[in-house]
């Protein structure tokens, strides 16, 4: 995998390792790992504010190598105990939040409705006058009509309230919510605009009371970020003063959270106490371009010993067990990118009060393939995660506290759970092709397109009959992985050719993986999927609900690579979801006629002078073709 290796200057430095009078020692889990309020409703009241934060309350860094130009090793002196510019989320009237959003509880079957009101401002530390400060709100993995995705055709400025309303149609599960400006969403989301949304349901859900479903005693969310800072030479050429700001120069989007630096829930080297009974992570990865390889073990460093079973309960969309027996699903590690949430189970009973174990930081494990361009680097010789890479062996500690007493307490693992289960594929009404790739002219207006194109709000690429199933063919011919999201719909992964191992020390084969035997974190409904270089990815998705009667661009939903310098630098397109009279008049063709035709590719779209159509007829019939116009 070709990476971009070109030094970089003094004021984006790479910070690898904390010392202390030049002799490395094991990190200090020192801060608290914060856990976000929680908020109810209807109405859901929040403000989008300016405010600061600091990141490592507790002073665990006061020292850094740096890697210089000519790949020496410089030791540095520098703090990260200084307030930092952020942006977040907080409830109407309250200040508990200056990085992130509280976490919202949501009921299936009820109606939400939201006031958010926008009052960010400038930022001190931002070097273009021209920032705007509008925002969107996107509800990630929400079936919701297009007026309420909180897409870039919903942003709303700074001193107004946007005023959301919908029904809660999806199933148990994490979602996040985070800002989806135009050209702006790396931006945003690197200075703090996200949070968790738990959906769930006390009263039909029969697995609620034998999960831990305890807030902040045995249910906690596990927010896991990438960060940078802009450090500033002193006249003392050994020493560094951290400049109160992340690289935040929104026309270098590349940069933005691209740094060393794994922040869970807003701090570095965070412990969280947990009681000595089975805890709920509800993990997220909220970064702006890294994937990240988890385990947790008792060893804060070893490479490969005293890891524990986790038990993965939930994927992006709904539980997750294994097909058929509904057994569950286990692992020692777990791979998860950019958008992802995965829920799972961990046991720590056996362990006394006091007693640590640690969120090991795998990134020796990623595999090749799995890297992202700009993410985790491969470990340097001597001196560890060389850049791009990630700081440290451990993301965080967990501590065992006796003291912690959950109301509803959980004391034993579960084995079965509901039963992962393929939508019928027999009811496909479209195929659809979308490439990935990069655009390798210079200056190209787009580096990054999706079947050569990229993101045109005015544009509308693709029109989908509501209460349909598809099937999507996702095939990347770049030599990046790439996270695909695609707004309104849960997926189901059917096949995957590529290589979809998950240790570099047991390479797996490129090869063609089918379900039922594709690998764990392929299994259940998901909004995200990670694409690897040169691998494609084959998902079906029922469209189903609030459909439009119209045709335009401005009802779009969204599907795009969650590496976020990618989506803003275009690699994004649109689609509506309209209903059977509206489909069939501006198609010229009834349902019936659709299902018995075969997968076909037009393209170009739109087309210019030549249109190029690939497919077969499954049987003798009439193919007639119309513009929107008719």
């Amino acid at each position: 995998m070709k990476r971009n290796t070109k030094p970089r200057s003094i004021v984006t430095l790479c910070l690898l390792f904390m010392v202390s009078t030049g002799s490395l020692l094991a990190q200090p889990f020192l801060n608290p790992v914060p856990i976000p309020y929680r908020v109810t409703g209807p109405p859901i009241n929040l403000e989008v504010q300016n405010n600061t934060h600091v990141f490592d309350p507790m002073g665990t860094v006061d020292s850094v190598y740096w890697v210089d130009s000519s790949k020496n090793v410089v030791r540095m002196a520098g703090k990260l105990n200084s307030p930092v510019n952020t942006y977040c989320y907080n409830e109407t009237g309250k200040t508990g939040m200056t990085y992130l959003g509280p976490t919202q509880v949501w009921n299936v079957g009820t109606d939400q409705s939201f006031n958010i009101h926008n009052t960010l401002m400038e930022n001190s530390d931002d070097a273009d006058d021209d920032i705007p400060f509008s925002t969107t709100v996107h509800w990630h993995g929400l079936n919701v009509h297009a007026q309420w995705d909180g897409g870039p055709h919903q942003p709303f400025a700074s001193g107004t309230t946007w005023k959301p309303n919908f029904p809660v149609i999806d199933s148990v599960q994490t979602i996040w919510y985070h800002p989806h400006l135009h050209d702006y969403t790396t931006y945003q989301v690197a200075y703090g605009l996200a949070g968790i949304i738990i959906v769930q349901d006390t009263v039909n859900d029969p697995y609620y009371p034998n999960l831990p479903h305890n807030y902040n005693q045995n249910d906690f969310p596990i927010v896991i970020q990438e960060k940078a800072f802009v450090w500033d030479r002193t006249a003392n050429q050994d020493s560094l003063a951290l400049v109160a700001q992340m690289v935040g120069d929104p026309s270098k989007k590349g940069k933005l959270g691209n740094g060393p630096w794994t922040l869970i829930n807003g701090v570095v080297n965070g412990v969280l106490k947990v009681p000595p009974q089975v805890v709920r992570l509800r993990f997220l990865n909220g970064s702006v371009r890294k994937s990240f390889q988890v385990g947790i073990s008792t060893d804060s460093t070893a490479a490969t010993t005293g890891f524990q079973t986790i038990t993965q309960i939930a994927t992006d969309g709904d539980y997750t067990a294994q097909p058929g027996t509904g057994d569950v699903y286990t692992a020692d590690s777990f791979l998860i990118s950019p958008g992802e949430r995965m829920e799972f189970l961990v046991d720590f009973s056996s362990f006394g009060n006091g007693q640590r174990l640690y969120l090991r930081n795998l990134v020796r494990s990623i595999p090749q393939d799995g890297r992202i361009i700009g993410g985790n680097g491969k470990p340097g010789p001597t001196i560890g995660f060389g850049p791009p890479g990630t700081y440290g062996e451990a993301f965080m500690a967990f501590e065992i506290d006796n003291s912690i007493t959950p109301a509803d307490p959980i004391s034993t693992m579960p084995t079965k759970l509901k039963p992962y289960a393929l939508l019928d594929t027999s009811l496909i009404h479209r195929y659809r092709t979308k490439r990935l790739q990069k655009d390798t002219a210079a200056h190209a207006e787009f580096p990054w397109v999706i079947n050569g194109k990229g993101m045109d709000m005015m544009r509308l690429d693709d029109t989908v009959l509501v209460n349909t199933m598809e099937k999507w063919t996702i095939t990347n011919q770049t030599p990046h992985s790439h996270p695909f999201h695609i707004h309104k719909v849960q997926f189901q992964v059917i096949e995957y050719t590529g290589y979809a191992g998950v240790d570099v020390d047991s390479p797996a084969q490129f090869k063609t993986y089918k379900y039922p035997n594709l690998p764990q974190y392929m299994m259940g409904f998901k909004d995200v999927i990670l694409v690897r270089e040169w691998s494609t990815a084959t998902y079906v998705a029922r469209f189903d609900s609030f459909p439009y009667d119209t045709i335009t661009p401005k009802d779009g939903y969204m599907y795009h690579c969650h590496i976020l310098p990618h989506e803003d630098d275009a690699m994004m397109l649109q689609f509506s979801v309209v209903s059977k009279e509206v489909y069939d008049e501006a198609f010229g063709v009834d349902v019936e006629e659709i299902e018995e035709i075969g997968p076909f590719l037009l393209a170009p779209n739109p087309a210019g002078n030549q249109l190029y159509l690939k497919g077969q007829l499954l049987g003798k019939g009439t193919l007639r073709m119309f513009d929107l116009l008719g």
